[in-house]
């Protein structure tokens, strides 16, 4: 019996990349350096290089394809239809050690902002939803039925849009370099971004330990 080797891939929930983690994958897809192994390219050209395709496509790309000749491995990434999906071409011992050092390096690259919306609102909401609920059955005249309808629809409709949200959070690659955009906005608006959801959801949690002090 001879046990049957398949090729691997694994497919990322987000990503976020700038142009030091992009070179890095370069120096993993290629690890002898091995000159026209690599072949970068999108859905409508190929590039010699990253310098070219800054120059064609500017720093935020839409879609990236880093391919290997040797050892056969391939990484897409796409924003639309959502594809962040890494495979070997072959199945080689070098195809196989190139796949888990690039898994192993993108595992950590999830993108802040799309795990913050996509898990930590949702379990947010959830519990909010619940404890809205717990209180009025507990104390019915704690909440009137027209805020409890109301905040409940609100809650439903946040999370409802949490699948645009990802659409939205899931997906950054750029060939700028992490700390050298010139624009504080674009530094730092995932940040800016969670703290701004973090505050909206704070105000929401006073607000509602404020009407309980109020009507013990």
């Amino acid at each position: 019996m001879r046990r049957i080797r398949n090729t691997q891939s694994w497919s990322y929930d987000s990503l976020m990349l700038f142009r030091e983690d992009l070179e890095e994958l370069l120096r993993i897809f290629n690890p002898t350096g091995a000159a026209d192994a690599i072949t970068i390219l999108d859905d409508e050209c190929e590039y010699s290089s990253l310098e070219e395709v800054g120059q064609e496509k500017g720093d935020r790309l839409d879609h990236l394809i880093i391919r290997s000749r040797k050892p056969g491995i391939m990484l897409e990434l796409r924003r639309k239809p959502k594809l962040l999906n890494l495979f070997t071409l072959e199945t080689t011992d070098e195809a196989d050690a190139a796949y888990f050092r690039a898994n192993e390096f993108l595992q950590p690259k999830r993108r802040p902002l799309n795990s913050y919306v996509t898990f930590g609102l949702r379990l947010l909401l959830i519990i909010a939803i619940f404890l809205e609920l717990m209180l009025w059955t507990a104390r019915p005249t704690f909440l009137s039925m027209h805020f409890l309808v109301l905040s409940i629809a609100i809650l439903l409709l946040c999370t409802m849009s949490l699948p645009l949200l990802d659409q939205a959070t899931f997906y950054l690659v750029s060939l700028a370099r992490k700390h050298q955009s010139p624009s504080f906005w674009t530094r730092k608006r995932d940040d800016l971004i969670m703290l701004f959801l973090g505050t909206l959801l704070g105000i929401g949690a006073t607000i509602l330990v404020g009407r309980l002090i109020r009507h013990p």
